[in-house]
């Protein structure tokens, strides 16, 4: 079986690291996992394609989708639309890069998709703690790394920040769905292009197609161990849009 982890990063280059190193430190059996990380070219504090080549020379197994400018990247149904045209997974887990993974969550994830009864017509997904907002231990944390670089015990150190338990169910930060499901019967599609909900938000983050892609696939929730969210300031609470380096 193989598993891709989509994600796009943008000026979270070091919470990106994190995920990266918690994936890194997985424990028992898995399935074969890739990663595919869409970004804007020479962007970030390491570059996120720099990022990347570390970590493969570390062991982990990347795809690089590539943007030249923000034109389509600002709209995620549109660069998840790509990522899930070029893969070659049998599982494909919409994620976000600022989330630290348990060490036993893919083995589990594994054991679920073979073992365990799921509707795979539906979209999967499961939970996460948040940490407190910045400024507080959560920067501090992240911010005492040079990157890149394997940051040790990522999940017990994220674990051990201050956090709260998040309700919002299917996110965009873990949706997980067979691949041949979407292109079977979705057309191969995130979102359809020509009524793409990102397009109509003009402000801060395009992803409403996130909501849309869940309600047209339905969602079941899989008892999986929590991620940890390395929570940050939002242009939403700033009242603009920041390129600050998270």
């Amino acid at each position: 079986m193989k598993l891709e982890l989509a994600v796009s990063c943008h000026q979270f280059q070091h919470r990106f690291c994190w995920m990266l190193s918690s994936l890194l430190q997985q424990r028992g059996e898995q399935p074969e996992l890739i990663v595919n990380a869409a970004y804007i070219e020479n962007t970030g504090d390491p570059t996120t394609a720099d990022l990347l080549y570390f970590f493969e020379s570390e062991g982990l197994t990347v795809k690089h989708t590539p943007y030249p400018d923000k034109e389509e990247f600002q709209y995620r149904g549109l660069v998840r639309n790509r990522q899930l045209a070029e893969t070659e997974a049998d599982w494909i887990w919409f994620g976000d890069c600022d989330m630290v993974v348990h060490p036993d969550y893919i083995t589990q994830l594994y054991d679920a998709l073979t073992i365990d009864y799921f509707d795979e017509q539906r979209m999967l997904h499961s939970g996460r703690f948040s940490t407190d907002k910045p400024p507080d231990a959560t920067n501090r944390l992240v911010e005492g790394f040079t990157y890149p670089c394997v940051v040790p015990d990522a999940y017990e150190l994220s674990n051990g920040l201050k956090k709260h338990k998040k309700s919002n169910k299917g996110a965009g930060f873990c949706q997980i769905a067979n691949v041949k499901v979407l292109r079977e019967k979705h057309g191969g599609l995130y979102v359809d292009p020509s009524r793409n909900p990102d397009f109509s938000w003009s402000k801060y983050s395009r992803c409403r197609s996130d909501v849309q892609f869940r309600r047209r696939l339905g969602r079941q929730a899989v008892d999986l161990p929590r991620f940890i969210h390395l929570q940050h300031i939002r242009d939403n609470e700033i009242g603009h849009h920041t390129e600050v380096q998270r």
